[in-house]
Protein backbone atom coordinates (compact mmCIF):
# COMPACT_ATOMS: atom_id res chain seq x y z
CA UNK A 1 0.00 0.00 0.00
CA UNK A 2 1.22 3.43 -0.88
CA UNK A 3 2.30 5.11 2.32
CA UNK A 4 0.79 8.37 1.06
CA UNK A 5 -2.61 6.78 0.53
CA UNK A 6 -3.40 6.48 4.21
CA UNK A 7 -2.72 8.69 7.19
CA UNK A 8 -3.60 8.39 10.86
CA UNK A 9 -4.63 12.05 10.65
CA UNK A 10 -8.08 12.37 9.04
CA UNK A 11 -7.51 16.08 8.52
CA UNK A 12 -4.89 18.42 7.23
CA UNK A 13 -2.37 19.07 10.00
CA UNK A 14 -1.74 22.47 8.47
CA UNK A 15 -5.32 23.56 9.08
CA UNK A 16 -5.72 26.77 11.09
CA UNK A 17 -6.43 26.39 14.82
CA UNK A 18 -10.02 26.52 16.12
CA UNK A 19 -11.54 29.99 15.96
CA UNK A 20 -11.73 30.39 19.74
CA UNK A 21 -7.94 30.23 19.88
CA UNK A 22 -7.73 33.25 17.64
CA UNK A 23 -9.99 35.43 19.77
CA UNK A 24 -8.41 38.47 21.30
CA UNK A 25 -7.92 38.86 25.03
CA UNK A 26 -10.63 41.54 25.12
CA UNK A 27 -13.09 39.27 23.35
CA UNK A 28 -12.44 36.37 25.71
CA UNK A 29 -12.74 38.66 28.71
CA UNK A 30 -16.11 39.85 27.43
CA UNK A 31 -17.28 36.25 26.95
CA UNK A 32 -16.25 35.30 30.48
CA UNK A 33 -17.94 38.37 31.93
CA UNK A 34 -21.17 37.69 30.03
CA UNK A 35 -21.13 34.09 31.21
CA UNK A 36 -20.79 35.18 34.83
CA UNK A 37 -23.54 37.80 34.58
CA UNK A 38 -25.95 35.45 32.79
CA UNK A 39 -25.69 32.62 35.28
CA UNK A 40 -25.40 34.49 38.58
CA UNK A 41 -29.15 35.09 38.85
CA UNK A 42 -29.98 31.49 37.98
CA UNK A 43 -27.52 29.55 40.12
CA UNK A 44 -25.25 31.45 42.47
CA UNK A 45 -22.71 28.63 42.55
CA UNK A 46 -22.43 28.05 38.81
CA UNK A 47 -20.41 31.17 37.85
CA UNK A 48 -17.67 30.32 40.34
CA UNK A 49 -17.44 26.76 39.00
CA UNK A 50 -17.21 28.04 35.43
CA UNK A 51 -14.61 30.64 36.34
CA UNK A 52 -12.39 28.11 38.11
CA UNK A 53 -12.66 25.70 35.15
CA UNK A 54 -11.81 28.48 32.70
CA UNK A 55 -8.71 29.36 34.73
CA UNK A 56 -7.48 25.78 34.32
CA UNK A 57 -8.03 25.29 30.57
CA UNK A 58 -4.74 26.70 29.30
CA UNK A 59 -2.06 29.26 30.06
CA UNK A 60 -3.74 32.08 28.09
CA UNK A 61 -7.12 31.57 29.70
CA UNK A 62 -5.54 31.39 33.11
CA UNK A 63 -3.77 34.71 32.58
CA UNK A 64 -7.02 36.32 31.42
CA UNK A 65 -9.09 35.07 34.36
CA UNK A 66 -6.45 35.79 36.99
CA UNK A 67 -6.12 39.28 35.57
CA UNK A 68 -9.89 39.87 35.93
CA UNK A 69 -10.60 40.75 39.58
CA UNK A 70 -14.06 41.97 38.55
CA UNK A 71 -15.07 38.38 37.69
CA UNK A 72 -13.81 36.90 40.96
CA UNK A 73 -15.50 39.66 42.94
CA UNK A 74 -18.82 38.65 41.44
CA UNK A 75 -18.44 35.01 42.50
CA UNK A 76 -18.56 35.10 46.31
CA UNK A 77 -21.00 32.16 46.34
CA UNK A 78 -21.52 31.08 49.94
CA UNK A 79 -23.12 27.77 48.92
CA UNK A 80 -20.25 26.63 46.74
CA UNK A 81 -18.49 23.59 48.27
CA UNK A 82 -15.06 24.93 47.38
CA UNK A 83 -15.50 27.67 50.00
CA UNK A 84 -15.46 25.00 52.69
CA UNK A 85 -11.69 25.02 52.20
CA UNK A 86 -9.96 27.92 53.90
CA UNK A 87 -7.25 28.23 51.25
CA UNK A 88 -9.89 28.73 48.55
CA UNK A 89 -11.82 31.28 50.60
CA UNK A 90 -8.64 33.32 50.92
CA UNK A 91 -7.62 32.77 47.30
CA UNK A 92 -10.91 33.86 45.74
CA UNK A 93 -11.00 36.98 47.89
CA UNK A 94 -7.37 37.68 46.96
CA UNK A 95 -8.13 37.30 43.26
CA UNK A 96 -10.96 39.82 43.58
CA UNK A 97 -8.42 42.52 44.33
CA UNK A 98 -10.26 45.77 44.97
CA UNK A 99 -13.20 44.97 42.69
CA UNK A 100 -16.85 45.25 43.81
CA UNK A 101 -18.10 42.16 45.66
CA UNK A 102 -21.26 40.14 44.99
CA UNK A 103 -22.07 37.99 48.04
CA UNK A 104 -24.87 35.46 47.57
CA UNK A 105 -26.20 32.27 49.15
CA UNK A 106 -27.11 30.70 52.48
CA UNK A 107 -24.95 30.74 55.57
CA UNK A 108 -25.34 27.06 56.36
CA UNK A 109 -22.12 26.37 58.24
CA UNK A 110 -20.14 28.20 60.90
CA UNK A 111 -17.02 28.55 58.75
CA UNK A 112 -19.10 30.15 55.96
CA UNK A 113 -20.83 32.45 58.45
CA UNK A 114 -17.45 33.54 59.82
CA UNK A 115 -16.19 34.11 56.26
CA UNK A 116 -19.21 36.28 55.50
CA UNK A 117 -18.81 38.43 58.61
CA UNK A 118 -15.08 38.79 57.96
CA UNK A 119 -15.85 40.15 54.47
CA UNK A 120 -18.36 42.75 55.64
CA UNK A 121 -16.01 43.78 58.44
CA UNK A 122 -12.96 44.26 56.23
CA UNK A 123 -14.49 44.95 52.80
CA UNK A 124 -17.95 46.45 53.38
CA UNK A 125 -17.16 49.56 51.34
CA UNK A 126 -16.77 47.48 48.17
CA UNK A 127 -19.82 45.22 48.61
CA UNK A 128 -22.07 45.81 45.60
CA UNK A 129 -24.56 42.96 45.96
CA UNK A 130 -25.57 41.32 49.24
CA UNK A 131 -28.21 38.63 48.78
CA UNK A 132 -28.04 36.15 51.65
CA UNK A 133 -30.30 33.88 53.66
CA UNK A 134 -29.74 33.37 57.36
CA UNK A 135 -30.55 30.01 58.92
CA UNK A 136 -29.29 30.56 62.46
CA UNK A 137 -29.88 33.43 64.87
CA UNK A 138 -27.08 32.53 67.30
CA UNK A 139 -24.70 35.24 66.04
CA UNK A 140 -27.21 37.98 65.50
CA UNK A 141 -26.74 39.88 68.78
CA UNK A 142 -22.98 40.07 69.10
CA UNK A 143 -22.31 43.18 67.02
CA UNK A 144 -21.17 41.28 63.93
CA UNK A 145 -23.51 43.34 61.77
CA UNK A 146 -22.14 46.69 62.93
CA UNK A 147 -20.05 47.20 59.74
CA UNK A 148 -23.18 47.69 57.61
CA UNK A 149 -23.83 50.87 59.52
CA UNK A 150 -20.86 52.38 57.68
CA UNK A 151 -21.39 54.29 54.42
CA UNK A 152 -21.91 52.04 51.40
CA UNK A 153 -20.57 53.78 48.30
CA UNK A 154 -20.90 50.73 46.00
CA UNK A 155 -23.95 48.92 47.36
CA UNK A 156 -26.69 48.38 44.76
CA UNK A 157 -28.64 45.39 46.08
CA UNK A 158 -29.33 44.47 49.70
CA UNK A 159 -31.46 41.37 50.33
CA UNK A 160 -31.50 39.64 53.68
CA UNK A 161 -34.02 36.83 54.26
CA UNK A 162 -35.00 34.99 57.45
CA UNK A 163 -33.48 37.70 59.55
CA UNK A 164 -33.80 37.84 63.33
CA UNK A 165 -33.97 41.58 64.02
CA UNK A 166 -30.20 41.94 64.48
CA UNK A 167 -30.10 45.72 64.24
CA UNK A 168 -32.44 46.80 66.99
CA UNK A 169 -29.46 47.49 69.27
CA UNK A 170 -27.97 50.05 66.92
CA UNK A 171 -29.43 53.56 67.17
CA UNK A 172 -27.73 54.67 63.93
CA UNK A 173 -29.77 54.27 60.73
CA UNK A 174 -28.95 51.55 58.24
CA UNK A 175 -26.23 52.63 55.77
CA UNK A 176 -25.84 55.88 57.77
CA UNK A 177 -28.08 57.31 55.04
CA UNK A 178 -25.19 57.08 52.55
CA UNK A 179 -25.84 54.57 49.76
CA UNK A 180 -25.76 56.59 46.54
CA UNK A 181 -26.10 53.58 44.21
CA UNK A 182 -28.61 51.35 46.01
CA UNK A 183 -31.57 50.22 43.92
CA UNK A 184 -33.00 47.26 45.82
CA UNK A 185 -33.59 46.92 49.57
CA UNK A 186 -35.46 43.78 50.57
CA UNK A 187 -35.42 42.94 54.25
CA UNK A 188 -37.55 43.08 57.38
CA UNK A 189 -37.19 44.57 60.83
CA UNK A 190 -34.09 46.55 59.91
CA UNK A 191 -33.80 50.14 60.98
CA UNK A 192 -33.39 52.66 58.22
CA UNK A 193 -34.38 56.25 57.63
CA UNK A 194 -37.48 56.57 55.46
CA UNK A 195 -36.26 60.02 54.44
CA UNK A 196 -32.67 59.08 53.67
CA UNK A 197 -31.28 60.46 50.38
CA UNK A 198 -31.14 56.95 48.82
CA UNK A 199 -34.94 56.66 49.06
CA UNK A 200 -35.22 58.98 46.06
CA UNK A 201 -33.61 56.45 43.69
CA UNK A 202 -34.73 53.14 45.23
CA UNK A 203 -36.51 50.79 42.81
CA UNK A 204 -37.49 47.88 45.08
CA UNK A 205 -38.24 48.36 48.75
CA UNK A 206 -39.68 46.48 51.72
CA UNK A 207 -41.07 48.69 54.48
CA UNK A 208 -41.65 46.76 57.65
CA UNK A 209 -41.44 47.47 61.33
CA UNK A 210 -42.39 50.33 63.59
CA UNK A 211 -42.90 53.00 60.93
CA UNK A 212 -46.11 54.96 61.38
CA UNK A 213 -48.61 55.37 58.58
CA UNK A 214 -48.06 59.17 58.31
CA UNK A 215 -44.31 58.56 57.99
CA UNK A 216 -44.85 56.05 55.19
CA UNK A 217 -47.28 58.29 53.33
CA UNK A 218 -44.85 61.20 53.57
CA UNK A 219 -41.95 59.05 52.35
CA UNK A 220 -43.87 57.96 49.25
CA UNK A 221 -43.38 61.45 47.86
CA UNK A 222 -39.65 60.85 47.54
CA UNK A 223 -39.92 57.41 45.90
CA UNK A 224 -40.17 58.66 42.33
CA UNK A 225 -38.34 55.65 40.85
CA UNK A 226 -39.99 52.89 42.87
CA UNK A 227 -41.07 49.85 40.83
CA UNK A 228 -41.83 47.20 43.47
CA UNK A 229 -43.09 48.21 46.92
CA UNK A 230 -43.99 45.97 49.85
CA UNK A 231 -45.45 47.44 53.05
CA UNK A 232 -46.07 45.46 56.24
CA UNK A 233 -47.26 47.50 59.19
CA UNK A 234 -46.64 46.52 62.80
CA UNK A 235 -47.33 49.91 64.37
CA UNK A 236 -50.66 50.95 62.92
CA UNK A 237 -51.78 53.10 65.84
CA UNK A 238 -55.38 54.15 66.43
CA UNK A 239 -55.47 57.69 65.10
CA UNK A 240 -57.47 58.60 62.04
CA UNK A 241 -55.09 59.47 59.24
CA UNK A 242 -55.83 62.26 56.82
CA UNK A 243 -54.78 61.35 53.30
CA UNK A 244 -52.31 63.76 51.71
CA UNK A 245 -52.67 64.82 48.12
CA UNK A 246 -52.01 61.96 45.61
CA UNK A 247 -48.43 61.09 44.79
CA UNK A 248 -47.64 60.10 41.22
CA UNK A 249 -45.31 57.10 41.04
CA UNK A 250 -44.85 56.67 37.28
CA UNK A 251 -42.75 53.47 37.43
CA UNK A 252 -44.67 51.53 40.09
CA UNK A 253 -45.48 48.04 38.80
CA UNK A 254 -46.16 46.03 41.95
CA UNK A 255 -47.68 46.97 45.32
CA UNK A 256 -48.11 44.56 48.24
CA UNK A 257 -49.68 45.54 51.58
CA UNK A 258 -49.87 43.29 54.61
CA UNK A 259 -50.79 43.22 58.28
CA UNK A 260 -53.30 46.04 58.26
CA UNK A 261 -56.97 46.95 58.13
CA UNK A 262 -59.05 49.07 55.82
CA UNK A 263 -58.19 52.27 57.67
CA UNK A 264 -54.54 51.59 56.84
CA UNK A 265 -54.45 50.34 53.30
CA UNK A 266 -57.18 52.70 52.09
CA UNK A 267 -55.06 55.83 52.74
CA UNK A 268 -52.10 54.20 51.02
CA UNK A 269 -54.14 53.48 47.90
CA UNK A 270 -55.69 56.94 48.02
CA UNK A 271 -52.21 58.49 48.14
CA UNK A 272 -50.64 56.53 45.27
CA UNK A 273 -51.37 57.39 41.66
CA UNK A 274 -49.78 55.13 39.06
CA UNK A 275 -50.54 54.30 35.45
CA UNK A 276 -48.09 51.38 35.29
CA UNK A 277 -49.08 49.25 38.32
CA UNK A 278 -49.94 45.77 37.05
CA UNK A 279 -50.01 43.92 40.36
CA UNK A 280 -51.70 44.81 43.63
CA UNK A 281 -51.90 42.36 46.50
CA UNK A 282 -53.44 42.54 49.95
CA UNK A 283 -52.25 39.90 52.40
CA UNK A 284 -54.87 37.55 53.77
CA UNK A 285 -54.75 39.25 57.17
CA UNK A 286 -55.93 42.56 55.71
CA UNK A 287 -59.57 43.12 56.47
CA UNK A 288 -61.79 44.36 53.66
Amino acid sequence: MDSDAYSIFPFDINISPPSISSLSTDALSLIFETLILTNTSRNEGLPLSQLIRASQVCHDWREITLDSPLLWGRCISLNHPILLEEQWRKEILRRSGKAPLWIQGKMLMEKITNFFFAIIKEEWERVQVLDVILVDSSDMWNGAWAPILRPSPMLQIFKLANEFSPFTRYPAPFLTDHAPQIKIFRSSNISFNLHAPWISHIQELTIRGSFSLPDVLAALRNMRKIRHLQINFTNVGSDVVECPSPVHLPDLEELMIGNCRHRIWAPVLATIASTQCRSFELASNCGL
